[in-house]
């Protein structure tokens, strides 16, 4: 239902030209009702494509991620840059990108000093050796953190477009802090009693 819904958008494309291997972004005219696009019936793939902006980041951060991004031999979006690519509400600011597998990726870099996070998103063939007949035998939706120290995750879904939101990982993460919050005052109020 969800992903009729975002179908429902009109977006702008990134296609590939598989001769000369050159993107380019080409939006789409916005009509009075969206067109209604359906890869499935084509046979083709495609992800939502984008990248948050790095000047939010720290300088620190920003090695991190041009790292991280090298060591995935993949390189930064410039094109595709939004700050809806962290928690997209409105799909059609995003990019899709057609790719060659029905796996979509998320890169996220979170760094909880700054309260910042990078996000990139895209066709999981451009995130670096891609073994498809291992991701078939992965769970649907898989995620896995990539680092002890520093929060960097991986998402690789398959046929999903918009592959981890991160929504559920804010609220568990809140409403385990509110409970804690809560709970300390609610034993302060009960020794102050006593």
């Amino acid at each position: 239902m969800q992903l009729q819904q975002r179908e429902k958008h009109v977006v702008k494309q990134v296609f590939r030209n598989e001769e000369d291997d050159d993107r380019r972004a080409i939006p789409q005219r916005q009509q009075e009702q969206p067109r209604v696009v359906n890869y499935d019936n084509q046979g083709e793939h495609w992800c939502y494509h984008c990248a948050s902006p790095l000047k939010y980041l720290s300088t620190d951060m920003r090695k991190t991620v041009q790292q991280l991004l090298k060591v995935r031999r993949t390189t930064y979006p410039q094109d595709v840059m939004t700050k809806e690519c962290n928690n997209a509400r409105n799909f059609s600011t995003l990019f899709k990108q057609t790719c060659r597998h029905p796996y979509c990726e998320t890169l996220s870099v979170v760094d909880h000093n700054e309260g910042t996070a990078f996000v990139i998103r895209g066709c999981a063939e451009n995130f670096g050796a891609i073994d498809s007949r291992t991701l078939e035998q992965q769970d649907s939706n898989s995620c896995t953190k990539l680092h002890d120290l520093l929060d960097i995750q991986e998402c690789i879904c398959r046929n999903q477009n918009y592959c981890y939101a991160g929504q559920s990982r804010r609220r568990s993460a809140s409403s385990n802090t509110c409970s804690t919050i809560f709970t300390i005052i609610f034993m302060s109020l009960v020794a102050l009693i006593l």
